[in-house]
């Protein structure tokens, strides 16, 4: 998981949904993932998510 979205988003690019809006809206907590060759964004269930920013492990919104 990546904090801070680049602009276009590199193949592979992953985010946790806060509040989504745009290409992410009705996605809130689910984890998206960016695929370059089709442009698009794929999204998931985010059950489990290590952040690479601050090194947490978040499991259903909560940190340890």
């Amino acid at each position: 998981m990546q904090g801070i979205q680049n602009d276009p988003p590199d193949d592979g690019d992953r985010y946790i949904v806060a509040t989504g809006s745009n290409e992410w809206a009705n996605q809130n907590g689910q984890l998206a993932r960016y695929v370059a060759d089709t442009g698009y964004w794929q999204f998931f269930p985010a059950k489990v998510a290590l952040n690479q920013a601050d090194g947490l492990l978040y499991i259903n919104g909560s940190s340890g």
